[in-house]
């Protein structure tokens, strides 16, 4: 399965497509990472453990950045928070930060760096089925910055002279 990723994570990082799914257009995705990143935050304390996870829904994450701040563990941080997802499919996370995350145990099928923008890290491909997930997220920094794209969020979406 390693090796699976690894490949995803090439063919996507070289800009390839490849057949077995279809994550639609990522530099549009992207594009609205950056401008999302840019805007001002909706700021989310993550819980210390999987039975304490903060809750958010989906309406929470549209076209927003959530800072979310984790908890010192060791010489990392970590943070659960729980995610409720309305429509299955592939869901896109962007982070201001390395970071290592799994949504419901799901790790990302595919990730690859964001050169759009300095504000964005990289992303985070998770195909989601619908129900409430716990996303565990661990990173070097007490504070993340997330941008989470839920499927066909963006398809007509434009970012210019709208509230978010």
């Amino acid at each position: 399965m390693r090796y699976s990723i690894l490949l995803c994570v090439i063919l996507l990082g070289c800009g390839e497509e490849h057949s077995d799914h279809h994550h639609g257009n990522s530099s549009a995705l992207n594009d609205a990472a950056c401008a999302h990143m840019d805007d001002p935050p909706v700021l989310t304390n993550a819980g210390q453990n999987e039975e304490e996870a903060t809750a958010t829904n989906e309406g929470m994450w549209m076209h927003r950045r959530h800072d979310v701040t984790l908890t010192a563990d060791g010489e990392q941080f970590v943070g659960y928070v729980t995610l409720e997802v309305g429509k299955a499919g592939d869901h896109s996370l962007f982070a201001d930060v390395p970071i290592d995350v799994t949504i419901g145990g799901i790790a990302p099928e595919a990730t690859s760096a964001v050169d759009e923008c300095d504000t964005v890290e990289g992303l985070y491909v998770y195909e989601l089925p619908m129900g409430e997930h716990v996303m565990s997220i661990r990173a070097d920094q007490e504070t993340v910055a997330l941008v989470l794209e839920f499927p066909g969020n963006h398809e007509g979406h434009d970012h210019g002279g709208h509230d978010h």
